[in-house]
């Protein structure tokens, strides 16, 4: 599984490269810490772990903390405020944020019945992307919630849906992107006989085929997201290229998995501030889920994000934990 996923990342390349990418030090080699992330300036520079440089901390180097943009794509307006969002978030050190294309609400999807993209959103995605690159933020895209499958034609609906946003990813050379097929898997819900919780490997195998059909030199890291318990031996994290946890799936340890693992916060009060200082000393990231896109309303988390990643924050930061 390994190999081939390596396979991917070596073919020849077609298509052009913004300006950052993002992999595992698991899908690149033995030479690079497994359970590390990794950013590069352009397909020809050396791979370099995360928060490397001057401006951050020793301890910070190779994880992910930051704060997902919830309905950033649903309009025009929420997409200005997205982007308005990711100078805060470079400013506190979150080198990671989130957008889902499809949510709770009948209108948030941005797929057609039969898997196709709507134009509208991807123009939206197009921009924010574009946007997080030029400030060498990484994008975790979610692809669906047990709420909007039903809206879906068929399971294959669904499998083109994943090819087709992998396929536009690739022809727009977005490289800042790590895609999580659901986030809430195990919720009860999913429809078409539970296509998407029982299938998810054959969607990731849909997703990492479209770089072997277009030739690319890499391949976008897939996440898996789990609320529940898994085996560290489980095929599921061994189908994945990085884990993402919270509730039961906070069992997963992260010394048992060589992939990254991220802790995934869903609140903003300051109680996740240990949360975040937990999952910064135990494993590679941790990413909240906020109510809404107002970062005022976040000021705290980002202040502590800051202590544990910048070598200098604001006065106004949290202490870091040691």
């Amino acid at each position: 599984m390994r190999a081939v996923r390596r396979l991917a990342a070596l073919a020849f390349a077609i298509w052009p490269a913004l300006a950052i990418e993002v992999t595992t030090g698991f899908l690149i080699g033995p030479r690079y810490d497994p359970r590390a992330f990794y950013l590069r300036p352009s397909s020809t520079a050396p791979w370099q772990k995360t928060y490397t440089g001057p401006e951050f901390r020793r301890q910070a180097q190779g994880k992910l903390l930051g704060v997902r943009l919830p309905a950033a794509l649903l309009d025009d307006a929420s997409l200005e405020s997205a982007i308005g969002a990711l100078d805060r978030l470079r400013d506190a050190g979150a080198l990671i944020t989130g957008v889902d294309l499809q949510g709770e609400a009948p209108a948030a999807s941005a797929f057609l019945p039969d898997g196709a993209l709507r134009p509208e959103w991807t123009v939206r995605l197009d921009q924010l992307l574009r946007e997080a690159d030029r400030r060498s933020i990484v994008v975790d895209i979610v692809l669906f919630h047990y709420r909007q499958d039903e809206n879906f034609d068929s399971p294959e609906a669904i499998l083109n849906a994943a090819r087709q946003t992998t396929d536009w990813l690739i022809r727009g050379g977005h490289r800042n992107v790590i895609l999580t097929v659901a986030e809430n898997w195990s919720a009860s819900g999913w429809n078409h006989d539970e296509f998407v919780t029982q299938h998810l490997e054959q969607i990731v195998d849909a997703i990492r085929d479209q770089f072997q059909v277009r030739k690319t030199d890499y391949a976008l890291p897939v996440a898996l997201a789990s609320t529940v318990h898994l085996s560290e031996k489980s095929a599921l994290i061994d189908s994945a290229d990085l884990v993402m946890v919270r509730d039961e799936g906070l069992t997963i340890d992260p010394r048992r998995i060589e992939r990254p693992e991220i802790v995934l916060g869903s609140h903003g009060a300051g109680g996740d501030l240990a949360a975040c200082s937990a999952a910064f000393e135990r494993t590679s990231g941790w990413l909240l889920r906020p109510p809404s896109l107002d970062l005022q309303s976040q000021e705290t988390v980002l202040q502590h994000i800051a202590s544990l990643t910048l070598n200098r924050p604001a006065k106004s930061a949290p202490v870091a934990a040691k």
